[in-house]
């Protein structure tokens, strides 16, 4: 799921779906919208860096339960039958990882709560950094430095942020957005 939430911090070549498939989870290798499909090749190192983390984490000897791929079978499919050590599917529908839902599930010997918390925090503000910096974004940071003193109003906001307040509402409007929401949020 982290691996799901966070894949955009490493490419943008893909995105993921984790889908529940009874005893099974399926990861799904997605094009965001607009992309081009990636070489084969770059498909081919993704599914086996997933697959590597997983056995760094639940065992050399780990194996995902099945391997779907696009490309088009190869001559020689020893080496990926050898990489992945499960059935590998060429000329699939999708790009796919298959995972019992059991291994999924199994709590990590060595797992640390205070680093999974870090390490989520650095993560989100990373993500957050990746998005467009909209008017509601940056009302949100300047009512994080602000807030600890007390709460300041919308018109010392807007007048920080370069706005008028009629200004601050609409382009929050615009967003879908209000300052009693982003306050309430923030808060």
């Amino acid at each position: 799921e982290r691996i799901v939430r966070y894949h955009q911090v490493v490419s943008d070549a893909l995105s993921l779906e984790l889908r529940d498939v009874g005893d099974s989870c399926e990861l799904h290798f997605r094009l965001p919208p607009g992309g081009s499909l990636p070489a084969p090749e770059a498909i081919d190192a993704f599914a086996a860096i997933y697959v590597r983390t997983c056995r760094n984490r639940l065992g050399r000897s780990y194996a995902p339960l099945a391997v779907h791929l696009r490309r088009p079978p190869p001559a020689d499919p020893q080496p990926w039958l050898e990489a992945f050590r499960a059935p590998v599917h060429f000329a699939a529908a999708e790009d796919v990882l298959c995972f019992a839902r059991a291994d999924l599930d199994r709590p990590l010997d060595d797992g640390n709560p205070e680093l999974a918390a870090h390490n989520e925090a650095v993560l989100r503000k990373r993500l957050d950094a990746l998005q467009p910096d909209t008017v509601s974004r940056r009302l949100r940071r300047a009512l994080e430095q602000c807030l600890p003193n007390g709460e300041p109003s919308a018109e010392v906001l807007a007048h920080g942020l370069h706005l008028s307040l009629r200004s601050l509402q609409r382009h929050l409007s615009e967003e879908g957005s209000s300052y009693e929401q982003v306050l309430a949020e923030t808060r």
